[in-house]
């Protein structure tokens, strides 16, 4: 890995690694339905990672940075996606079960959940439109091929933290008693963090 890709892979841990819609879907996935989907959610994560490595190579970040306000309204509807999610989760039934069934997406949705939060995360974008362009080559052939290099480093960088967050997440879901109590609070808790981290988003950009 040559220095310009190193330098890559420190700027996306330190953008990963700060806390913000993904991290927060993945721990609350973790938290509300185990494992298994942890794991979804963050395959859906890593795939909209992709995705946006993509878009950006192809010219998406050149058209938010002609049109700033289409930026804004993507941040706006990222942090409205993400208060909705809260207010799932806080609207929990007293039985277990239902509050489950009511709260936390199932099944393959976990995964779609997880692509789509990357998708509208303003993050990501800030990031993209700031930092990706200057590590593209002129070329398309190695321009291509830096992309690749490039979607690798992020997906890998996405696995490693929001693994480790999830193993986290896991091991605190562990430690409570699994019982419908338990398990209400815990997701009104992570319902009442995703939509505190909404409202704080939605402020700094109306």
């Amino acid at each position: 890995m040559n220095h310009s890709l190193w330098l890559y892979f420190l700027l996306v841990l330190g953008i990963v690694a700060l806390p913000g819609m993904d991290m927060a879907y993945v721990v609350s996935s973790a938290l509300t339905g185990g494992a298994r989907f942890a794991a979804a959610a963050i395959a859906g994560v890593v795939i909209g990672g992709v995705v946006h490595v993509l878009t950006a190579t192809v010219g998406v970040t050149a058209l938010l940075a002609s049109s700033p306000h289409m930026l804004r309204v993507l941040v706006l509807v990222g942090a409205a996606y993400m208060g909705w999610m809260g207010l799932q989760f806080l609207w929990v039934p007293p039985a277990a079960d239902a509050g489950l069934a009511r709260t936390v997406p199932q099944g393959a949705s976990v995964f779609r959940y997880g692509v789509l939060t990357c998708l509208v995360n303003p993050k990501a974008y800030a990031f993209m439109l700031a930092v990706f362009p200057s590590f593209l080559s002129g070329e398309w052939g190695t321009h291509a091929l830096r992309a690749v290099e490039l979607s690798a480093i992020t997906a890998g960088t996405q696995l490693v933290v929001y693994g480790a967050a999830a193993a986290a997440a896991l091991q605190l879901r562990r430690s409570f008693v699994p019982g419908a109590r338990s398990q209400t609070w815990m997701r009104r808790v992570v319902g009442l963090i995703m939509v505190a981290s909404a409202a704080i988003l939605a402020r700094g950009w109306l």
